[in-house]
């Protein structure tokens, strides 16, 4: 939205829906919040994020309704490294802090 100097999100969203200039405005964006890179362990601020803030809080979600299991989704992954490593993650929080609980991912 900076780059093309537009201030409210209802603009931008305005721009995004435009045939005009829509094709490459969503190309821009994607270009923007994707990473193009794939590799096991790649951001380890997003997994101590899932572990310290993300997980405990979903964990204590769960619990209160009787239930131990948690599906994860992994957006975006094109060569599977990404669900890899939350599979091994989530493999070694559950023997250290979740025992008996299930984690389920998709992609």
């Amino acid at each position: 939205m900076e780059a093309i100097k537009v201030h409210l999100a209802k603009e931008y969203q305005e721009i995004l829906a435009k045939p005009g200039s829509r094709d490459t405005e969503v190309r821009q964006l994607l270009n923007e919040i994707t990473i193009g890179e794939t590799c096991l362990f790649r951001s380890q601020g997003q997994l101590d994020a899932l572990k310290n803030v993300l997980l405990p809080q979903l964990v204590q979600e769960r619990n209160k309704l009787g239930l131990k299991k948690l599906r994860v989704w992994s957006a975006g992954c094109s060569t599977g490294e990404e669900p890899y490593t939350l599979a091994m993650f989530l493999a070694e929080e559950r023997e250290k802090n979740y025992p008996g609980w299930t984690f389920e991912i998709r992609d």
